[in-house]
């Protein structure tokens, strides 16, 4: 997937450990995350990916961190994927 594909179904997945909460977005990958063309995948400010996660405790996960070992969540809720805002 490149920079002009878009998100415009709801997903609901397990990524990494992450759990995701149903979102809808029409937002291209360039409006979601850092870099995607070379494989960056930290959400950006402004992305539908930010604060859109659910707890993992609900479902009984312990996901201090993300991939860069910062503790999450950084907003009021988690971002979805392996990263956090930051």
């Amino acid at each position: 997937m490149g920079d002009f594909n878009t998100l415009d179904e709801s997903l609901s997945a397990i990524s990494d450990g992450t759990i995701l909460s149903n979102i809808t977005t029409t937002q291209t990958f360039a409006e979601l995350f850092l870099d995607s063309a070379t494989n960056d995948f930290h959400p950006i400010l402004g992305s539908a990916l930010l604060d859109a996660g659910i707890d993992p405790t609900s479902e009984g996960l312990s996901i201090p961190n993300d991939h860069d070992g910062q503790s999450r969540p950084q907003g009021e809720r988690y971002d979805i994927g392996a990263y956090e805002l930051h």
